[in-house]
């Protein structure tokens, strides 16, 4: 029995549903379920009648988040003990990220960080720039890994550099762009741009972009950051979008373009200056900081 299985007991019985447990956990339902599987197994017993519409604790489960709840607050205690924290005031790790986060391999980053502190919950927000800015202002959001360019940091928030990258063009492998070298204003003046929402950070930092070059932002469509979605429309509109170079390693077949001038893009840890980051927050903060590192120097 491991102690992250204890917690997963006790997360689904709270919620009724393994879903949203998952989803509670940072982790995937299947993940969950075979965690469950196989402690029901070791226990030789069942701990949840499972039906299409709900999840019901059984005698047995009843009796074993008796006993988890007590093992819950003795790991509370010992956390107490070394300054961390405990049941009465452990904050669930609230966190957004980027669009297109997954596909860059950083959430192996954040899943290997919860598989490591099973004590700990997790929820993860996929959002732009500036909704995570405001959700960390009201409180909703504790911690932002987000990519933006220096000059956009706000002074009321903490940065610290994970990842530099050049902002690539991204094309069909049909385009009339596609063998292009280097992509200049006048490669970008008759273009035709995919990118994410009016109003969004990506969508007003393309703006940016073209406004530098001075040259028209000529929107073909505005979708919700999917890049899966972005490249299948790629095939059909003789048009660009862009993405960063990690990104760029999972775009498939597609063509690939820096831009000239260049545009650097930055990976940072965002976080209010006001608040006071201790115990599991500042492990959060030193581990992302250090497997951000080891990412980087194994692919760039």
């Amino acid at each position: 029995m491991e102690l992250r299985q204890i917690y997963y007991v006790l997360e689904i019985a709270k919620h009724k549903n393994f879903t949203k447990a998952a989803e509670a956990l940072y982790t995937t339902q299947p993940n969950l379920s075979k965690q469950i599987n196989a402690l029901e197994q070791e226990l030789r017993t069942k701990l949840f009648f499972r039906s299409q519409h709900s999840v019901v604790l059984t005698r047995d489960g009843e009796r074993f988040c008796r006993h988890a709840e007590k093992v819950v607050e003795e790991m509370d205690n010992l956390m107490s003990a070394f300054n961390q924290n405990t049941e009465g005031e452990k904050a669930v790790l609230n966190i957004a990220v980027f669009p297109f986060f997954q596909k860059v391999g950083y959430a192996n980053v954040l899943r290997n960080f919860y598989r490591e502190h099973a004590n700990v919950l997790g929820t993860l927000r996929l959002t732009d720039n500036f909704e995570a800015y405001k959700s960390m202002d009201c409180g909703d959001i504790d911690f932002s890994i987000l990519k933006l360019r220096p000059e956009d940091k706000l002074p009321r928030f903490t940065y610290i550099l994970l990842m530099e990258e050049e902002l690539m063009g991204m094309v069909s492998p049909n385009s009339a762009l596609a063998g292009t070298e280097k992509l200049s204003a006048d490669d970008l003046r008759d273009t035709l741009v995919l990118t994410g929402e009016e109003g969004s950070h990506l969508y007003e930092e393309m703006a940016n972009i073209y406004k530098e070059r001075d040259i028209p932002y000529n929107v073909a469509y505005k979708n919700t950051f999917n890049i899966d979605f972005l490249i299948d429309m790629l095939s059909d509109i003789d048009g660009i979008t862009f993405i960063t170079e990690s990104a760029a390693k999972s775009a498939g077949e597609v063509a690939v373009i820096p831009l000239d001038p260049p545009v650097n893009y930055y990976t940072y840890l965002v976080y209010p200056k006001e608040r006071e980051y201790t115990g599991i927050y500042k492990s959060f903060i030193d581990y992302i900081v250090d497997e951000f590192e080891i990412y980087r120097k194994a692919n760039f």
